[in-house]
């Protein structure tokens, strides 16, 4: 059965996910505050300009990393690419 969504993934477990709302735009980290940096960016800058991510590395994040890189699980990769797909076609979007 299809589900017609874009994700392999059920629309609860989605919502569960721990989204990056607010993040550094120089590191993705969360922010705590207002602002585009974070305070570590701003007093000592990573050498890459950017960082785009679309979920903080948590679970079940990181599980699902893990479960790749470690034992060669790669199921829920490809949730990970949609995952990552989005933000950076909305950057490309994004006026100048």
């Amino acid at each position: 059965m299809t589900s017609h969504r874009d994700i392999d993934l059920c629309i609860p477990c989605e919502g569960e996910l721990p989204w990056l709302v607010e993040s550094c735009h120089q590191c993705a980290l969360p922010l705590a505050g207002a602002g585009p940096l974070c305070g570590r960016c701003l007093g000592d800058p990573p050498a890459f300009d950017r960082c785009i991510a679309a979920c903080a590395y948590a679970e079940p994040v990181t599980r699902w990393v893990h479960a790749g890189k470690y034992r060669g699980d790669f199921s829920r990769l490809a949730i990970l690419a949609e995952l990552l797909r989005r933000p950076v076609a909305a950057l490309q979007q994004a006026p100048d």
